[in-house]
């Protein structure tokens, strides 16, 4: 880990925790502050480590510049996130009067353990309804002025109003390739939800051991396609914390076996443990060896992606290669077909995606959807031309994309 990661973990463990920092650590150091700020942010925890950011700048200072940029996001995003949740809640009670049951996922459903949970940033609202609840409730988001992307069938659509918080409206929990059993995770989901608050609301959420799954679960999706950041470690250890002895361990492996995520589990607890220092479960399946290389090249790959694994080009570039390119091989040694398969992918990888949808109905399409994507990779302006013609020239492109597929093998994801 480099000293900037370290600093930025010690500093989101106390934040999280709500704990007093010994700031002297950092006096006559020399910290590049704004450094630390970038970081934060591509994980999207600069808003939860605020508070004790304040506590750093009055007891050994900051540069102004520094801390009125640091302010001035975290004052926006926190009045922006109380709005949103007095929203989702009057959303839930609108569902809930045309008797529509729902669980509120993800982020609104666990921001409530955070110190300061208006803190904790969220891009959209997760809702789950049963399956025959879908059309219904999704006329209710309509005349609540929402717009819906098409419904593809996958596990969720998405609504969109202007100036409101997006809402993810899921019919499952997961549809993803690695699950197993995922009709039973899918009814399983419904059991002994927990109550909490959302806005001036009461709502359900998954139960204990139900969200840790889910956490693992999602988790697990955005490694498999990218990465994670720091902020959905946050979201176990807190989880983790705040129900540990409610929280029934034996029921949550056996759980994730059936399931077929034990792989994924216990090295996910073990860096929430070796980066904050959350208590592991005190049973056997998460006191055994595990490989120490295994989890440090995961921590480094998480510290390096940032949110979703989307940090640079050059992340993106792997995380593509790593998904065309599937298994082990020479295929990794041959730099033309490397090129190809990310140029023009299989199929079964191009139908993962949800804009190519089209090409699970007719195979026939698939040129359509090459061409879809190489429209979309000449016209992104997040890039440059040249940086993207750079990335075929990168010998370490295909080692680092052999690396994380080794990676997700072991973590039982390919």
């Amino acid at each position: 880990m480099k000293e900037k990661d370290i600093i930025l973990t010690e500093i989101l463990g106390a934040a999280i925790r709500n704990v007093d920092m010994d700031t002297e650590k950092y006096r006559g150091r020399h910290i590049d502050w704004m450094e630390i700020y970038m970081e934060a942010a591509a994980h999207q925890v600069h808003t939860l480590i605020y508070p004790e950011i304040k506590i750093i700048h009055r007891n050994i200072g900051m540069e102004r510049e520094i801390m009125d940029k640091w302010t001035k996001s975290v004052m926006s995003c926190g009045f922006q996130m109380l709005c949103d949740e007095i929203w989702v809640g009057e959303v839930l009670e609108i569902l809930n009067t045309y008797k529509i049951q729902t669980i509120i996922l993800k982020g609104m459903a666990i921001n409530k353990w955070y110190p300061h949970p208006e803190l904790r940033t969220m891009g959209d609202a997760d809702i789950l309804v049963h399956e025959k609840d879908m059309k219904k409730a999704a006329e209710i988001l309509q005349g609540l002025g929402y717009k819906a992307d098409k419904d593809k069938k996958t596990k969720h659509v998405e609504f969109h109003r202007q100036q409101y918080i997006s809402i993810e409206l899921h019919r499952l929990l997961a549809d993803y390739n690695f699950i197993e059993n995922s009709d039973l995770l899918n009814i399983d989901a419904w059991s002994a939800p927990m109550e909490l608050d959302i806005g001036n609301t009461k709502a359900l959420a998954l139960s204990w051991e139900m969200q840790i799954l889910h956490f693992c679960i999602h988790m697990a999706s955005h490694i498999s396609h990218g990465g994670i950041g720091l902020r959905q470690l946050c979201d176990m250890v807190v989880a983790v914390e705040k129900g540990y002895d409610k929280i029934d361990w034996n029921k949550v492996v056996d759980m994730s076996i059936k399931y077929g995520i034990s792989h994924f589990v216990n090295p996910i607890l073990q860096v929430c443990n070796k980066l904050f220092g959350m208590i592991l479960p005190d049973i056997p399946d998460f006191k055994t060896d595990i490989n120490n290389d295994k989890i440090n090249f995961l921590i480094e790959d998480i510290l390096s992606g940032g949110n979703f694994g989307r940090r640079d080009i050059n992340r993106i570039a792997t995380n593509a290669l790593t998904r065309n390119l599937y298994g082990k091989g020479l295929q990794y040694n041959n730099k033309m077909l490397s090129t190809i398969r990310i140029i023009f992918p299989s199929r079964e990888k191009m139908a993962e995606r949800y804009k190519y949808f089209y090409i699970n109905k007719n195979p026939l399409l698939l040129p359509v959807a090459w061409v879809h994507r190489i429209a979309f990779g000449i016209v992104r302006k997040d890039y440059s031309f040249d940086n993207k013609k750079a990335l075929f020239k990168d010998d370490t492109l295909i080692n680092s994309a052999r690396d994380r597929n080794d990676l997700l093998e072991w973590l039982g994801l390919r």
